[in-house]
């Protein structure tokens, strides 16, 4: 769950961090058009240079993704590893229940199947004849 909100933050910066970077492109720092033919331009000129902007703001934000990784690595491996330790005592004294509530109800359902199975096969025999 915490994975999630550090993942979602990390991108809303990344978003931010290329807009940022493309509004301050030479593009669309002009004045606004005053005809189409302008507005033409300048879209020509946004779509050429937008992605080199989305590289160069990939670029500089790369170092914070990777430092966010390493981070959310890091402690995801220590919980993990935390949560493994406890879980993993409390699967080890719950074994031999859990596996004797198996063999027990193993017995029931070969128990029901041998019951239920004829009037089973007469329903189906009814709606085949």
């Amino acid at each position: 769950m915490l994975n999630k909100y550090i993942i979602i933050i990390c991108l809303i910066i990344i978003i931010i961090i290329g807009i940022g970077i493309l509004m301050s492109t030479p593009v669309f720092a002009q004045k606004t058009p005053e005809t189409l033919d302008e507005a033409k331009e300048i879209g020509e000129k946004a779509i050429k240079e937008a992605p080199e902007a989305f590289k160069k703001s990939f670029n500089e934000a790369r170092p914070v993704w990777d430092r966010c990784w390493s981070w959310i690595k890091k402690w995801t491996g220590f919980i993990w590893d935390k949560t493994y330790f406890l879980l993993n005592k409390e699967v080890e004294q719950r074994k031999p229940a859990v596996e004797e509530e198996f063999k027990k109800e193993t017995e029931e359902l070969k128990e029901e199947i041998v019951k239920e199975a004829p009037s089973l096969w007469q329903r189906f025999k009814n709606l085949i004849y």
